[in-house]
């Protein structure tokens, strides 16, 4: 509507600013979370120059981990980090309108993604990308906390 694009006209003039800064405190959670046991964070787009984001994902290693995505998603909540789950495979989506028969699936699945979004996958939201290097590093520092604590 048109009352919507008067809105939203006013945070174009931010957003070349507010996509750099989402770009590089996502970068400084990857590079500080690299060596994190059980953690893999989603990278750069391999043909951006930068990334815009509306969620930065976490990868769960369950195989490094004593807890579940879920456990460790609610110990990150208990250290003021709110996450998400991802929206879960795109192909299960309304709005995924292409006919089943124009891709590929084995079995009307893809067990691989099904696993990462149902048991690996969270998410922050961009606006966390936003904050301050006080908040980034806090996101990193509960993380890595939470991490190495349920460290397999």
């Amino acid at each position: 509507t048109e009352f919507q694009a008067v809105l939203l006209s006013a945070g174009l003039a931010h957003l070349r600013e507010e996509t750099q800064t989402r770009d590089a405190n996502a970068q400084r959670l990857r590079d500080a979370l690299e060596d994190v046991p059980g953690i893999k964070v989603q990278a750069r787009g391999r043909l951006a120059d930068t990334q815009g984001y509306y969620n930065l994902v976490f990868l769960v290693d369950p195989g490094c981990l004593t807890v579940t995505r879920d456990q460790f998603s609610a110990a990150l909540g208990a250290e003021g980090l709110g996450c998400n789950h991802t929206y879960g495979p795109v192909y299960r989506h309304a709005l995924w309108n292409i006919d089943p028969q124009g891709y590929r699936l084995a079995g009307d699945a893809c067990p691989a993604c099904e696993d990462c979004c149902t048991n690996r996958a969270m998410a922050i939201n961009h606006n966390w990308l936003l904050g301050s290097d006080e908040v980034i590093d806090g996101i990193i520092r509960a993380v890595t906390k939470v991490a190495r604590a349920y460290a397999a």
